[in-house]
């Protein structure tokens, strides 16, 4: 299947083969260019806070009871931008759309947060989004 290609290609050759090739790509661009690649990017993501029976409150999203913290990161100044905390029973998604989208920015976030007006929205920013599918290939 066509879809597995690249799975397969990664078992085959060794990471090198990138790195070198990157570099060499990456040598040979204007300074602009490289500044380019300099533009914000922000990781987003979400790790629930068990909490169990300890606080009455706490909401349980069906996995976990208790809290959510979800966070906007900036690898290149390695600090938070965003830091909200919610119950668990809150939808990444939710918390996602709330962000002030940066024109230029790259977002890079995982498959809870599938909404596609929100991605629309990025799009329309002149801004960019990196994420996966909710069903993935099995690579292994």
């Amino acid at each position: 299947m066509s879809s597995s290609t690249l799975c397969d290609a990664n078992k085959r050759r060794p990471v090198e083969v990138f790195l070198e090739a990157f570099d060499l790509v990456g040598g040979l661009l204007d300074r602009q260019s490289r500044n380019e690649g300099r533009q914000f990017i922000g990781l987003i993501d979400s790790t629930p806070i068990p909490l169990g029976k300890l606080c009455a409150w706490a909401k349980s999203n069906g996995r976990i009871r208790g809290m959510k913290v979800h966070v906007l990161y900036d690898p290149h100044t390695d600090l938070p931008r965003i830091l909200d905390i919610t119950d668990a029973n809150v939808n990444d998604a939710q918390i996602g759309r709330t962000i002030d989208v940066i024109p230029g920015a790259t977002y890079v976030f995982d498959k809870g947060y599938v909404h596609y007006k929100w991605w629309t929205a990025i799009h329309k920013t002149d801004a960019f989004f990196v994420t996966r599918p909710r069903a993935t290939w099995d690579c292994a």
